[in-house]
C-alpha cells in the first residue's frame, strides 16, 4: 500500500486537464472536442483511473513488460510536451526536464514519482502493481536509439500482416516478434512492397510483412484477438498492441464447421431420420455466415457451396424458353418472349429463369440480359468466376469471351435476323455486335448473379472468326478502324485478345500539353524531353508550361531558354496553388482542339502515343482518356478508378506488374471507368467547356475526379487506354497530403466537399462487379451475401 489518500470533494476537470490526462495515460490528443467535453464531466483523479485501467493502457504499457518486451517509445511534439509539463507540475507536484517528456514512456516514468499517480495506477490497473511499473519503466532502452514505427493490419486464422519500418534507416529490413494473445505466433520480416505506405512516409517502399501461421484452436472462439508486434534485436514494439475482431478467423472456423454438415448431407440418405436435425444445424449457423462471409476471390469455391444465386422475385409477364441445340435453328419458339442461350458444355443454375425474367420485366428498353459465369470441373467443382459490371463496349471489342452467359428477347434476335453463319464461332460476339449497332449500350441488362456454369474444356472463339465478326462491325458502321491481335509491351501479349486502331482524327487538329509546374526542374525537363521525343505530330502539338512561383534561379533559366521554341508556351502566374485554376488559366491561352493535362512529374515511354489519344478523343462518345501510369520501378500506380462512398476512389492493380494483367486481365485492355486522375487526363476542347472546366473549389485534391465524375453524368465515357502508359514519379514536386497537418487538413476539407456534391455518383459504381467487395486491392474479395 502506498501513503494514504484523503478523500475529498473532487471538481470536474477543465480541458487541459483532459488533455494532459490523454496524453500521459493514453499516449495521445483528443479525437475530437466532443471527448474532451464528455471527459470533462468526470473528476482528475477519476478520469486518471479511468484511464489507467483501459485496454489501451494495457495493450500499449503492461502487456509488453509482461511479455518480457518494451512498450512503443510513441513521441512527443514540443506542444504536447509542454502540456505534459504543465500538467506534471499542476497536479503531480513533479517538476520535469526537456528530455523526460520526449515520448510516452517517458513521461510515464516521470509521473511515477509522484504518490498521487502511483496510487490512481494501484486503485486501476490489476494487472500490475504500482512499483512494479515504475522499476520496468525505469529500465527501458534509450528511447532516441530505437525509432520503429508501424501497424498490424489484419488478422486471421493463417496470417497476420502490416507494414513496420525504422524511422532513422527507412531502407533497412526489420525482423518482426508477433504475439497473439499473449502467445508467441512466429517471426516475420519486412521486404513487402507496400506503396501506400511509401507515398506516406517516403520509405523505400518495401515495409510490409505476412506471417503465416496456425491459429490455436482455443483462440478461435474468441470475438476478438490482440496482436503485437515487436523489434526481434530490441524488443521494442512497432505500435500500441492491437484488438482485432477474429471475424476472418472466426468465418472460417465456421465454414469448416459448415462444409462439414454439407459434406454430411450429401452422404445422408432422403430416408435417413437424421437429415432434419442435420439441416438444422446449419440454419442455425448461417446468421454467423452472413455476418462474416468476405471470402477471397480465391475461395470462390467455397463460397458457391455455401451461397447459391439468390431467388429472383416472381413474374408471370413472360414465357421462357431455353434453347439447348442449335442456336441457328431456331423451331418451336414462336410463343416465347425471352431465349435463353444454352449450348453444349453449358449449364444454368436453378435461379437462373427467375432472375432472368425479372430483368426483363424490370428492365423494358433492354433486349439482352448477361450474368456472371464460372467454370465446373469434371467433380462439379465451381472455379474461376467471371463477374461482370455494366456493359462496356470495349471489352466487347477486345474480348471475344465477352458475349456470355445471356438471354435474348425474341423480338430483338428476330429483328437483328438471327446469327450469322458466316461468324462461325463468334456467333456471340457478332450478335452482341449488331445489337450495339441497333440498341446501343441500353440493349444490354446486367444481371449480378451466377447463372451459367461452363465447362473447364469449352472451347473460346476463334481468333480469325473473331477478328472478321469486328471487321464487319466497323464496315457496317462507316467506320476505318483496323483490328489487330493485341500488344502489350509492358504486360505482354494477350492470345486471343484485340486492340483497335481507331480512325486518324484530323491532321490539323492541335493537342495542347498543359503542364503546371513550381520548381522541380530536373522533373519538369525529363517531361517535356520525354514528350518532344515520343510525339507523333511534333507540329501539331503545343507544350504549354504554367508556372507558378517558381524561384530556383536554374529553372527560371531553363524556362527562359524553352519559351523561346516554337512548340512550347510559358506562362507565369503568382496565385497560391491551386491546380484547377492554374489549368483553367492554361485553357483559356491555347486555342488546341485537343487537350492534355499531364504532371510535370511524368516522362513518356513509346513513341506516338499522342496518335492514340487523338484517336480516342475524336470518338464522339469519349469525354476523357487516361493512361496506364507507372511507378519509377514499373510497377501499376494507375489502371482506372472504382469510386467508393467514403474513400473516393479505390485504385485499380495498384502496386502490380503489368505482367500480372489484373482481374481478368483489365490493366491490359481499354475499358471503361467512372473516374480518371488528373495526372494524365486528355479530353476535347469542347468537352472541357461543356463542363465549365475545372472546379476552382478543388485547388489541390479530388479536382479530377470532380470533371470525371460530371462528364460521366452527361453521359460521356471515361476511358482507360493502356496502349498509352508513361511513367508517374507521383506527387514528387507538392508532396503528399497525408505528410503534414496543413495538407491533411486540406485533404479532408476537400474531401467533405466532393461527398457532398457527388454523393449519388459516389455511392456505387457501375463499372465495377456487385459480386466482389469494393476494397483494396480491388477484385481480391468476394462480396459478403446480401440479407433477405
Amino acid at each position: 500500500m502506498i501513503g494514504r489518500w484523503f478523500n475529498k470533494k473532487q471538481k470536474g476537470c477543465t480541458s487541459d486537464d483532459v488533455r494532459f490526462l490523454l496524453l500521459l495515460c493514453q499516449g495521445r490528443d483528443p479525437v475530437s472536442d466532443e471527448e474532451v467535453s464528455l471527459r470533462q464531466e468526470s473528476s482528475f483523479f477519476s478520469l486518471c483511473k479511468t484511464l489507467l485501467g483501459s485496454d489501451k493502457f494495457r495493450r500499449a504499457i503492461i502487456d509488453p513488460f509482461i511479455m518480457g518486451r518494451h512498450p512503443a517509445p510513441n513521441a512527443f511534439s514540443g506542444a504536447q510536451q509542454n502540456i505534459l509539463n504543465a500538467g506534471l507540475k499542476r497536479h503531480f507536484g513533479v517538476q520535469t526536464k526537456p528530455e523526460e517528456l520526449i515520448c510516452w514512456t517517458n513521461s510515464l516514468l516521470a509521473a511515477t514519482r509522484s504518490t498521487r499517480f502511483l496510487k490512481a495506477a494501484e486503485l486501476s490497473c490489476p494487472w500490475a502493481e504500482p512499483l512494479w511499473l515504475k522499476e520496468k519503466l525505469q529500465h527501458l532502452p534509450d528511447a532516441k536509439d530505437h525509432t520503429f514505427f508501424g501497424a498490424i493490419e489484419t488478422v486471421s486464422a493463417h496470417n497476420i500482416a502490416g507494414f513496420a519500418f525504422d524511422q532513422a534507416a527507412k531502407n533497412s529490413k526489420l525482423s518482426l516478434e508477433i504475439f497473439v494473445n499473449g502467445t508467441f505466433a512466429g517471426i516475420a520480416h519486412t521486404g513487402l512492397q507496400r506503396r501506400d505506405i511509401q507515398e506516406q512516409y517516403e520509405d523505400d517502399g518495401l515495409s510490409g510483412f505476412s506471417l503465416d501461421y496456425a491459429m490455436p484452436s482455443s483462440l478461435v472462439g474468441r470475438d476478438n484477438l490482440v496482436v503485437h508486434a515487436f523489434e526481434q534485436q530490441s524488443g521494442v514494439a512497432i505500435c500500441h498492441g492491437k484488438t482485432l475482431p477474429n471475424i476472418s478467423a472466426r468465418h472460417e472456423h465456421y465454414l469448416s464447421r459448415l462444409l462439414g454438415e454439407l459434406n454430411s448431407i450429401r452422404g445422408t440418405s432422403p430416408t435417413n431420420g437424421d437429415l432434419l436435425a442435420c439441416l438444422g444445424r446449419i440454419e442455425a449457423e448461417l446468421p454467423k455466415i452472413r455476418q462474416y462471409a468476405a471470402l477471397p476471390l480465391i475461395d470462390y469455391g467455397i463460397h458457391s457451396q455455401l451461397f447459391c444465386a439468390t431467388a429472383a422475385p416472381a413474374t408471370t409477364d413472360f414465357e421462357l424458353t431455353a434453347l439447348a441445340v442449335d442456336p441457328f435453328n431456331i423451331k418451336g419458339t414462336e410463343s416465347a418472349d425471352i431465349l435463353v442461350l444454352v449450348e453444349d458444355g453449358q449449364s444454368l443454375s436453378d435461379q437462373a429463369v427467375g432472375h432472368i425474367l425479372a430483368s426483363a420485366s424490370e428492365n423494358p428498353a433492354a433486349q439482352i440480359f448477361f450474368a456472371d459465369h464460372d467454370v465446373r470441373s469434371t467433380y462439379g467443382q465451381a472455379q474461376h468466376p467471371t463477374f461482370k459490371a455494366a456493359f462496356d463496349y470495349e471489352l466487347l471489342l477486345a474480348q471475344p469471351e465477352y458475349a456470355n452467359a445471356y438471354a435474348i428477347r425474341r423480338s430483338a434476335l428476330q429483328e437483328l435476323s438471327l446469327f450469322a453463319p458466316e461468324a462461325g464461332t463468334a456467333k456471340h460476339q457478332d450478335l452482341w455486335l449488331r445489337a450495339f449497332e441497333r440498341y446501343g449500350k441500353e440493349g444490354f441488362k446486367h444481371i449480378s448473379q451466377v447463372l451459367w456454369h461452363h465447362r473447364a474444356d469449352l472451347p473460346a472463339p476463334h481468333k480469325n472468326d473473331s477478328m472478321a465478326a469486328l471487321e464487319r462491325h466497323f464496315r457496317r458502321q462507316n467506320i476505318t478502324a483496323k483490328v489487330k491481335p493485341h500488344i502489350d509491351a509492358w504486360g505482354g501479349d494477350l492470345s486471343n485478345r484485340f486492340q483497335i486502331v481507331w480512325p486518324e482524327a484530323e491532321s490539323s487538329a492541335k493537342l495542347g500539353i498543359i503542364i503546371p509546374t513550381r520548381d522541380g526542374l530536373a522533373l519538369t525537363k525529363k517531361c517535356v524531353e520525354s514528350l518532344r521525343s515520343t510525339l507523333a505530330y511534333p507540329e501539331q502539338t503545343e507544350i504549354t508550361i504554367v508556372d507558378n512561383g517558381s524561384t530556383d534561379a536554374k529553372m527560371l533559366e531553363w524556362l527562359a531558354s524553352v519559351e523561346t521554341s516554337p512548340d512550347i508556351n510559358v506562362f507565369r502566374n503568382e496565385m497560391p496553388f491551386n491546380w484547377s485554376a492554374l489549368n483553367n488559366f492554361a485553357v483559356g491561352d491555347t486555342d488546341s482542339d485537343y487537350l492534355l493535362f499531364l504532371n510535370n512529374d511524368t516522362a513518356a515511354t513509346e513513341k506516338g502515343w499522342d496518335r492514340i489519344l487523338r484517336n480516342q478523343l475524336a470518338r464522339p462518345d469519349i469525354g476523357t482518356v487516361g493512361a496506364r501510369l507507372l511507378f519509377e520501378d514499373g510497377t501499376i500506380q494507375f489502371a482506372g478508378y472504382v469510386v467508393h462512398p467514403e474513400q473516393i476512389v479505390l485504385k485499380e492493380a495498384y502496386g502490380e506488374s503489368p505482367i500480372a494483367g489484373g482481374y481478368l486481365n483489365r490493366s491490359q485492355l481499354p475499358h471503361s471507368s467512372s473516374a480518371l486522375i488528373g495526372a494524365f487526363l486528355g479530353c476535347t476542347r469542347e468537352t472541357f467547356h461543356r463542363l465549365g472546366g475545372f472546379d476552382e473549389n478543388f485547388a489541390v485534391a479530388f479536382n479530377d475526379i470532380d470533371f470525371t465524375l460530371r462528364a460521366k453524368a452527361l453521359g460521356l465515357r471515361n476511358l482507360y487506354d493502356p496502349a498509352i502508359t508513361f511513367y508517374h514519379f507521383e506527387s514528387k514536386t507538392r508532396g503528399y497530403d497525408a505528410m503534414d497537418a496543413e495538407k491533411a487538413a486540406r485533404e479532408d476539407s476537400e474531401r467533405r466537399r466532393l461527398i457532398e456534391k457527388h454523393h449519388g455518383a459516389l455511392r456505387v459504381d457501375s463499372t465495377y462487379p456487385d459480386a466482389l467487395l469494393a476494397c483494396e486491392p480491388t477484385y481480391s474479395l468476394l462480396a459478403p451475401p446480401k440479407g433477405e
